[in-house]
């Protein structure tokens, strides 16, 4: 929480001192390994600062939760024509993952217009679709190819006449 409640800079970004430690994403974290960071918040405007110190220490336990560790798609590659639409299908393991929330864009935003496991094709040539999940832990790149519309009609000649 923030005072006062009605703060005209009350938009706010969140980063770890140490990646190494503790991973941030948004109000949240995860830590990484044992050590001690900082969870740093800020105005957007840079007028306040925040840190809360975060010691990790080494667990001999199982770990009682578990994390995204592969995004599955059921294809490496996609072949698309301008302006189809195409939804990718996927999975992810471990099922039961805390962190299954995913983050889908573009490597060009020229060639490939992303939101959520959906594409469309922009303009001939080639892209990827990255998605990773939203700690940043794990990522997956899809390739996309995408070729121009041919409007030329496909001729057909005949080839046999049977009597």
């Amino acid at each position: 929480t923030y005072t006062p409640t009605d703060a005209a800079n009350a938009e706010f970004y969140w980063t770890s001192s140490d990646d190494e430690i503790l991973r941030v994403w948004g109000n949240r974290f995860r830590t990484l390994k044992q050590g001690t960071a900082e969870v740093i918040v800020r105005t957007l405007d840079g007028t306040f600062e925040k840190r809360i110190k975060v010691t990790v220490k080494e667990t001999t336990n199982e770990p009682t939760v578990s994390y995204v560790k592969e995004i599955k798609t059921e294809k490496e590659e996609y072949t698309a024509k301008v302006d189809e639409a195409v939804d990718i299908s996927y999975t992810y393991a471990p099922t039961d993952a805390v962190n299954a929330e995913f983050y889908w864009t573009s490597s060009d935003d020229e060639i490939l217009r992303v939101w959520g496991n959906r594409f469309r094709a922009l303009k001939p040539g080639i892209a990827e679709v990255i998605v990773k999940t939203l700690d940043g832990t794990i990522e997956k790149r899809i390739k996309v190819t995408v070729k121009e519309i041919t409007n030329e009609p496909t001729i057909s000649y005949v080839k046999e006449i049977k009597t």
